[in-house]
């Protein structure tokens, strides 16, 4: 006969796991901190991480003329799993209200490349 308290165990540990997966309580935090970003400019994966950084784009004026400059504001780090969630939530999102557009012939990664395209 099997032991009913090794059954039980094995049921524990897979239920939270599972839940995990399927479905998970957020609490809302109103004190969290949010930030504004012009742009993604980077990504990196390292030991199954994947490392978004986020630049907003500032106007400089300690110098004459003021000049614009890419400021880092935030990293996000996350999961492989949680990076590729990310992607799909946002695509789906974003073709619900037709914002979904194709990819540009040459990805705009740099802050760069989007200064030098806001200004034509």
């Amino acid at each position: 006969m099997s032991d009913p308290s090794a059954e039980s165990n094995n049921t524990s540990a897979t239920q939270p796991e599972q839940r995990r997966r399927d479905s998970v309580d957020i609490v809302e935090n109103m004190f969290s901190p949010e930030v504004f970003a012009s742009l993604a400019t980077s990504f990196s994966i390292n030991a199954g991480c994947v490392t978004i950084k986020f630049i907003s784009l500032r106007w400089d004026n300690s110098t004459e003329p003021a000049v614009q400059r890419a400021v880092v504001v935030a990293r996000v780090t996350m999961p492989l799993e949680g990076a590729q969630s990310l992607v799909g939530g946002l695509q789906s999102f974003l073709s619900q209200y037709g914002l979904n557009k194709g990819p540009s012939p040459r990805p705009k990664t740099r802050a760069t490349d989007v200064l030098a395209e806001s200004s034509l």
